[in-house]
This record gives structure tokens, C-alpha cells and sequence, in this order.
């Protein structure tokens, strides 16, 4: 599969209005690339200002201070990969990003929640997960499931898995996610993670629920 040019995914939407600009006739809307660093950001100033919280968590992961702030941070930075999938991408038709080749039409788009997207991603594409073993080390893969359950819920509690209610979970990953996204979402990931070049965690299994919590918590934005 060719590279994605890191040029095309500055393409993928991660904020809009979902207003048109009747002056521009466009729509207004923030990278996704960028909206990831926003909140990592926003993130690593929280764990700034709360040196008794990051010391708390350091001690129940059996790792310096610095250390962990440094692979928390980066892990919020990938909370929203699930966005680059198709099924949401092409919830505003007019931002749909060229590399993921011809707009759907109406009639064939499938939406997804971009949390499921996320942790699809991070279960089935193998350079996510070997980042993720990278990240979250020495656990079992069930365990590391967990917290990345955490990092693309992000919106106060762990992503739930069942879909209860009707919610639109993955039936047909070609169509909601695309190979196209797998790639600019790994290529994305990928550059993130050597920006932060974390050195990675290796929390014992029982530290598990309360850093899941904790990072959900983290990135409520």
C-alpha cells in the first residue's frame, strides 16, 4: 500500500461548525492532525498543574513522574485516529479528504462513531498495534485493550463495546473505515509518536482500571 503524502492528511477534518460560510461558500474546520495536538496539549498543561495527581498515577504504573506524563500525553494524542475513517469523514460531504479516493455516494455511506473507528484501528491494523505494545507494555492484550478502550472513549469513561441501543458500530470496515484511512491514520499516529518519542509504560495488571479511568478523564475534549 503507497504512503499517504503527510500533505493529504492535513485534509482530514477533525473539528467543524457543520455551518456553511455563505460569504466563502466553504465550510470552516480544523485538521485533524492539529486538533490531536490541541488536546494533547491541553492534556500534558493538566498534568502540569496537577503534580500530586501525575506522582499518584506514577507510583500505581511503577514509573518516574516524567516518564509516564510523557507516554500519557502521547497517547491522548492519538484519541481521535478514529476520525480518520470514512464513516465519519464523510459526515460533511464538502471536507471529504481526496486521499481517501471518490466520495461515496449518499446512498452507500455507512456512518461510525469515530471512538469505534479508533479502537477498530488499534485492534486490526498491525502497525497500530505494534505501536500500542510499544506504548502499553508487558500486559496481556486484553489489558492494553482496556486502556485503549479509555484513550478513544475520551469522553469520561472508557468506550463501551456492545453498542447497545442501535448505536452504529462496525458492520463492514471497507465501507466505514477503508484501507485508504488505515493508512492515514497509522502514517498519522506514526509521526505523533516521534514527535513525543515516548519511553513507553509497563503498568502491573491491577493499575489497569484506575489509569483507564484516568485517561479517559484526561481528554474529555
Amino acid at each position: 500500500m503507497p504512503s499517504a503524502d503527510h500533505r493529504e492528511l492535513l485534509q482530514f477534518w477533525g473539528k467543524t461548525d457543520k455551518s456553511e460560510n455563505h460569504a466563502r461558500q466553504e465550510h470552516e474546520f480544523h485538521p485533524l492532525a492539529y486538533h490531536l495536538l490541541d488536546v494533547a496539549a491541553c492534556a500534558d498543561a493538566i498534568l502540569d498543574a496537577n503534580p500530586a495527581r501525575l506522582g499518584f498515577l506514577a507510583d500505581l504504573c511503577e514509573i518516574e513522574p516524567e516518564k509516564l506524563r510523557c507516554t500519557l500525553v502521547c497517547l491522548i494524542a492519538l484519541h481521535d485516529l478514529g476520525k480518520c475513517a470514512r464513516g465519519f469523514q464523510g459526515k460533511v460531504p464538502e471536507l471529504w479528504p481526496s486521499a481517501l479516493g471518490p466520495r461515496p455516494e449518499p446512498k452507500k455511506f455507512i456512518p461510525v462513531r469515530h471512538d469505534a473507528a479508533g479502537f477498530w484501528l488499534f485492534k486490526n491494523e498491525s502497525r497500530l498495534t505494534a505501536l500500542g505494545e510499544q506504548l502499553i507494555m508487558r500486559l496481556l492484550p486484553s489489558e492494553r485493550e482496556k486502556i485503549f478502550q479509555s484513550v478513544v472513549g475520551h469522553h469520561g469513561e472508557p468506550l463501551e463495546l456492545d453498542f447497545r441501543g442501535g448505536v452504529a458500530a462496525i458492520v463492514n470496515s471497507e465501507v466505514q473505515i477503508g484501507q485508504a484511512a488505515q493508512l492515514a491514520a497509522t502514517e498519522l499516529a506514526e509521526a505523533i509518536y516521534a514527535v513525543f518519542d515516548p519511553p513507553g509504560i509497563s503498568p502491573p495488571e491491577e493499575a489497569v482500571p484506575t489509569l483507564s479511568f484516568a485517561l479517559a478523564g484526561l481528554a474529555v475534549l
